[in-house]
């Protein structure tokens, strides 16, 4: 097993990946002079309190994924250029959002990039900065418009009875806090589509009942949300 320190309050032991994520941590740069002090007076203590349960979180997920994957090991992390940037990004993001689902998306990121991929580096930095710049809703609706059966019955919900509609229907009865909302989930659809993750060009366009039910990613789509997704066993979480 190749192991990772615990945190601090559960073992002083030091194992290279751990030095290598407390590495990448320390190379998100933090501004000085007297925005130091002011930083350090008003917002300090919070912000690293986000840092510390970010490196705690993120140590033990590296951890799990050691356990679970024989070919992976602390020294190739340490070498891993594609893991250590990944690392790198991610921290500067988690450390400026308190939402959990972002947060999710960002470890997910580092993870899938310390792990194989047919990911090239340009695709790979693109989607780091995707994962950044999106917010949870524009995670859900890409999830959404990626599998809407499986949205759906995920969550529990009825499919509606629709003979025909448009995606919006389909999206405001999915997503309930953006129900009545068009104005935001039209600009969060811009996005979507200027990152060229749909193959659909309007949520508002009628379509039968069946066509609702069709995906709607791309294959960029589709890689980006393998790379934002879980790779760990769901039982290992």
């Amino acid at each position: 097993m190749n192991a990772i320190s615990d945190p601090p309050e559960r073992s002083t032991d030091k194992a290279v990946a751990a030095t290598i994520i407390e590495a990448g941590l320390s190379a998100v740069p933090v501004v000085g002079g007297p925005v130091a002090v002011i930083w350090a007076a008003v917002v300090g203590a919070a912000y690293e309190k986000r840092r510390e349960q970010w490196q705690k979180d993120i140590t033990e997920a590296v951890q799990d994924l050691l356990d679970q994957v024989d070919e992976l090991t602390a020294e190739s992390l340490a070498q891993n250029t594609e893991f250590l940037d990944a690392l790198a990004h991610a921290t500067a993001s988690a450390t400026a959002t308190g939402q959990q689902d972002k947060l999710d998306a960002l470890r997910n990121a580092v993870l899938n990039s310390a792990l194989p991929s047919d990911l090239d580096s340009d695709t790979r930095a693109m989607f780091l900065r995707y994962v950044r710049d999106f917010t949870p809703s524009h995670l859900r609706l890409l999830r959404l418009l990626a599998n809407p059966l499986d949205w759906y019955a995920s969550r529990g919900l009825a499919w509606p009875n629709l003979s025909a509609g448009g995606l919006s229907h389909i999206i405001e009865r999915g997503i309930p806090e953006l129900k009545g909302r068009r104005d935001l989930y039209d600009r969060l659809f811009a996005d979507i589509a200027a990152a060229g993750f749909t193959n659909t060009g309007s949520l508002h366009g009628m379509m039968t009942g069946q066509g609702l039910t069709a995906e709607r990613t791309t294959e960029m789509g589709n890689a980006f949300l393998a790379f934002v997704t879980d790779p760990r066993p769901a039982s290992a979480r």
